[in-house]
């Protein structure tokens, strides 16, 4: 069993899910003090853990983002689809998601199953947040938050002081709160100046049932 790199507890708090670097991830009962599975899921690191109602979403670094169910101390895969390249940061909301993927390169998925966006922001991205409506997504990359309307399916980005975007997150569906080295910022996403981009959908191909 490898050691934990990242761990997610379920909405009722009953399971804990971890995931680690030689590509394994596990459920712990914390009711029961008993471990419910441990999977191998990947072929190399897992990246991610999170839960989605009563879903488990793994991602690694093999470029797959996989949605199992827990079931009778069984995990059952649902769902898998497979990037171009690895899987960093994956933000999940209402069965969509959004997610990091190689070098620069930010993946939208509407519905949780098929790819609605992959944009290359030019530069690793560091942070990641999705508002709870699925409208705006925010990366934080060297010196700038980027912010995608998928609604206006347009872009805009806003400086900041920080080489580093410390933590990122949406206090509502409008209002993006940020850290930098020394302050706690807000910015009014609705505020910016946007540019339309054209954008073609990832392949469909690239998702396996």
């Amino acid at each position: 069993m490898g050691v934990p790199h990242r761990m997610a507890i379920s909405p009722e708090g009953r399971l804990l899910a971890w995931c680690s670097l030689d590509g394994s991830f596990g459920v712990f009962d914390l009711q029961d003090r008993r471990l419910v599975s441990h999977v191998s899921g990947h072929v190399s690191a897992t990246c991610s853990v999170t839960w989605v109602e009563d879903e488990l979403w793994v991602s690694g670094d093999d470029g797959t983002l996989k949605r199992w169910q827990v079931h009778d101390g069984n995990l059952t895969l649902e769902h898998s689809m497979q990037a171009s390249t690895s899987f960093h940061l994956v933000r999940v909301v209402h069965g969509g998601w959004a997610a990091s993927t190689g070098e620069g390169v930010l993946l939208v998925s509407a519905d949780g199953s098929t790819i609605a966006l992959r944009l290359d922001v030019g530069r690793n991205i560091d942070a990641l947040e999705v508002s709870s409506d699925l409208r705006h997504i925010a990366a934080g990359i060297t010196g700038e938050i980027v912010v995608v309307d998928m609604h206006r399916r347009a872009i805009a980005t806003a400086a900041i002081s920080s080489p580093l975007v410390q933590q990122i997150g949406f206090l509502d569906a409008r209002s993006l709160a940020f850290s930098e080295a020394t302050a706690l910022k807000t910015l009014q996403v609705e505020h910016l100046d946007y540019i339309p981009f054209q954008a073609l959908p990832e392949p469909r191909h690239r998702t396996t049932f």
